[in-house]
């Protein structure tokens, strides 16, 4: 193999082993993320002293009573559960 296709491979690794790297990293700061979100979560419900299945019927009333407002749909609040659960399962 000449000189110039040698570097060219040896760059290429290099590339590959820093996106193996990155992806690893956003992995791990994605976990933390879901966590600490999650934590959050969990202290707002602990903090009006409710039930988990006082949370059910909130959230289900919630479903048809919910401000329409951006971000806030009820289709994209059902897709960011979507997403989690599936996350979740990896």
């Amino acid at each position: 193999m000449s000189e110039r296709l040698e570097r060219i491979a040896e760059e290429i690794a290099k590339i590959k082993l820093r996106r193996t790297s990155l992806d690893e990293k956003i992995k791990d700061l994605e976990n933390k993320y879901r966590e600490i979100r999650n934590t959050e979560i969990q202290d707002i419900v602990a903090k009006a002293n409710l039930t988990p299945e006082a949370l059910a019927v909130l959230i289900e009333r919630s479903k048809t009573s919910l401000p329409q407002t951006e971000g806030n749909t009820l289709e994209t609040i059902n897709n960011e559960v979507k997403k989690e659960e599936t996350e979740d399962e990896e």
